[in-house]
């Protein structure tokens, strides 16, 4: 599900905005030894250019989001150990953006955003 508000004084605005995606999805990595810790790389592509993702809340982390030059944002949670990971291969995320040049802040939440890859990884230690 799908779940949009848009801060914005004009109705027609919105109803003129393109808010779908055209690919989103998560990547898991895991390091390779049992104290090694687990974390997952967020993907998300909109499909109207105007609009620049900023921020991703996941669990109890919030992300600052990077643009890619090919149009695709992303961004990588801390590293968790495996005992405090819970493992699910779709994910509920809120995203926060705005309009390219305006003032017009947005919020998305998606209930189940997709795993792509779990990734095995040389060790790496969990960060606090």
């Amino acid at each position: 599900m799908l779940l949009v508000l848009v801060a914005c004084g004009s109705k027609q605005k919105q109803l003129d905005l393109d808010l779908s995606f055209q690919e989103y999805y998560f990547d898991r990595q895991m390091g390779g030894t049992q104290a090694a810790g687990i974390n997952e790389s967020y993907y998300f592509r909109v499909s109207n250019p105007k609009i620049i993702l900023d921020q991703l809340k996941v669990r109890d982390q919030v992300l600052e989001l990077e643009l890619k030059e090919d149009g695709l944002f992303w961004a990588t949670t801390k590293m968790l150990s495996k005992d405090d990971y819970i493992f699910s291969d779709y994910n509920k995320v809120e995203l926060f953006g705005h309009l390219k040049g305006g003032n017009t802040e947005m919020h998305w939440g998606l209930d189940s955003v997709p795993l792509r890859e779990q990734i095995f990884m040389p060790s790496a230690p969990p960060q606090n």
